[in-house]
């Protein structure tokens, strides 16, 4: 669909990007590549939408040293879907693995390397990380339909899958 792909272009922004299904004279997927991509201190390990599509928070970790893939803190950025200015920057511990945003787009949520879960609402102008019973890294966040319930998926194999209750931060 045309929402699609325009999607598609906005990540391509962040790096370059083979879109399925683009041909050039035949010879398969076009590569896209511009000077306009979104600054990144580092390896994007997570993207997220807000509803509506109006923000796009990316999470990972700045690189350093000598390395391109070594990781020496997490990170993230929001930035404006309209206007492709960052709205916000945080710094993290540990690399960000997974993101999820709330039904209503008041809430987001990152795991990281080592299970935390980082939580933020728009009205706490800033990040409240909270600890989380899981012990190895998150791999996947998805929020209930109704925005009470965060439930992670973990490398812990004693606790896989965790349920964590927004109101009240209880799992």
């Amino acid at each position: 669909s045309a929402r699609l792909a325009r999607l598609s272009l906005l990540l391509c922004h962040i790096a370059a990007c083979q879109m399925p299904g683009s041909a050039r004279n035949g010879e398969g997927p076009l590569l896209v590549e511009g000077s306009d991509r979104l600054q990144f201190p580092g390896l994007v390990k997570a993207l997220a939408f807000s509803q509506g599509g109006r923000t796009l928070i990316a999470g990972g970790c700045e690189t350093g040293g000598g390395s391109k893939l070594s990781c020496t803190r997490g990170f993230m950025s929001v930035w404006s879907v309209k206007t492709m200015a960052p709205e916000a920057t945080f710094s993290f511990p540990k690399t960000v693995t997974a993101m999820a945003v709330s039904p209503d787009g008041a809430n987001w949520v990152a795991g990281d390397s080592e299970g935390r879960l980082i939580l933020s609402t728009k009205a706490a102008q800033g990040v409240s990380p909270r600890s989380f019973h899981q012990k190895g890294e998150i791999t996947a966040l998805a929020f209930s339909p109704n925005g009470q319930w965060v439930a992670s998926g973990s490398v812990d194999a004693s606790f896989p899958l965790g349920l964590l209750e927004m109101k009240t931060g209880g799992v």
